[in-house]
C-alpha cells in the first residue's frame, strides 16, 4: 500500500506529468486504498460515500507481506485481531485524509481525462457536453464545442505528448481564413488545465 501511496505522490512532484491524468491518479489510490478494507460486496462510491465505517470487512485482506508476517510471529488470536483492527483504521484515516483532498465535484473533474491529447485523438470518444456545462459555457457556445470536439482529430497536430502543450498548439492554431476553427474548445480547454 506504501508503494502506491509514493508512486502516485512521486507522479504530483514531477513537473512534466499530464495534469488530467494526475486527478485519476488520485482517485484510482483512494480507491485501491479503501477498497483493500471494504467489504468486497459493497457497492459504494468510496469516494462519496458519506458512512464509510458502515462497510468495513471485519477481517480484511492488508497485502501478502502483512499475512505472511503475521504468519510467521504466530500472534495470539486476540492480538492478531487487535493488529488487524489498527492497520484497518489507518488505512480508514488514510482514505479518509485522501478523499478530504480531493475536490467536492470530483465526478466532474475526473472527466477532465477527456481532455487530455490521447483521449482528445481518439475517433471514439466520450461527449463533452457535461463537462462544457459544468464549466459555465452557455448553449450556443456549447454547440460549436460539440462540433470542434467532433472534428479535432482530423488536423495534422505537432504536439501529441503533452497535453498543455497540445492545447496551447490548438488555441494558437489558424486556418486558411485566419479564424481558430477550435476556438471554444481550446478556450476550454486551458481554463480546465487552469
Amino acid at each position: 500500500m506504501l508503494d502506491e501511496v509514493q508512486r502516485v505522490n512521486k507522479n504530483f512532484e514531477s513537473n512534466d506529468r499530464d495534469p488530467t491524468k494526475l486527478l485519476n491518479d488520485l482517485v484510482e489510490l483512494v480507491e485501491s486504498v479503501a477498497r483493500r478494507i471494504i467489504l468486497p460486496t459493497a457497492r459504494i462510491d468510496v469516494l462519496t460515500a458519506t458512512n464509510l465505517e458502515s462497510y468495513l470487512d471485519p477481517s480484511p485482506y492488508m497485502g501478502y507481506g502483512f499475512e505472511l508476517k503475521l504468519t510467521e510471529y504466530e500472534l495470539l488470536p486476540e492480538a492478531e485481531r487487535n493488529l488487524r483492527h489498527r492497520c484497518k483504521q489507518f488505512t480508514l484515516k488514510l482514505v479518509q485524509e485522501m478523499r478530504s483532498r480531493l475536490p467536492t465535484n470530483v465526478k466532474i473533474l475526473r472527466t477532465m481525462n477527456m481532455i487530455s491529447v490521447q483521449e482528445t485523438l481518439k475517433a471514439t470518444k466520450p461527449p463533452i457536453i457535461e463537462l462544457a456545462q459544468e464549466f459555465g459555457c452557455q448553449a450556443n457556445e456549447i454547440e460549436r464545442i460539440v462540433i470542434q470536439w467532433r472534428n479535432i482529430q482530423h488536423t495534422d497536430w505537432e504536439n501529441k505528448c503533452s497535453t498543455v502543450e497540445f492545447w496551447s498548439e490548438v488555441h494558437k492554431y489558424k486556418d486558411s481564413a485566419d479564424n481558430n476553427p477550435f476556438s471554444e474548445l481550446a478556450s476550454l480547454a486551458i481554463s480546465i488545465l487552469s
